[in-house]
């Protein structure tokens, strides 16, 4: 078996406009980051059913919480209702979610 050959990154220096460009993100955004897995967090945050945390990727928010000793569950930080954010940025512990705008209330398995 023959070793791969190294691949050609090039040695052009990255125009600083990829880390400041609002545009480059959002094309960055729609071309990579939402075509691959994200890391939002650790499962050793959140340890007791019922722990959860936060998490921001992109323009979404996200709750990720320990919905049972062997499950963790992710769920789009917002009420499917009015779009009203369910939990503020941070971590925490709760027994169930409920959303201030209507008192729409959803288990840790989202139902």
């Amino acid at each position: 078996m023959e070793k791969a050959p190294e691949p050609l990154l090039g040695t052009e220096l990255i125009p600083k406009e990829r880390y400041t460009s609002e545009e480059f993100m959002e094309l960055e955004w729609e071309r990579m980051w939402t075509k691959v897995w994200n890391v939002a967090g650790r499962e050793q945050d959140i340890p007791n059913v019922g722990d959860y945390f936060t998490t921001e990727l992109g323009s979404e928010s996200f709750l990720i919480v320990r919905e049972a000793v062997d499950r963790v569950r992710a769920f789009y930080n917002v009420c499917p209702h009015r779009g009203n954010q369910i939990r503020n940025p941070g971590m925490g512990h709760a027994e169930s979610f409920q959303c201030a705008y209507h008192f729409f209330e959803f288990n840790l398995d989202g139902s």
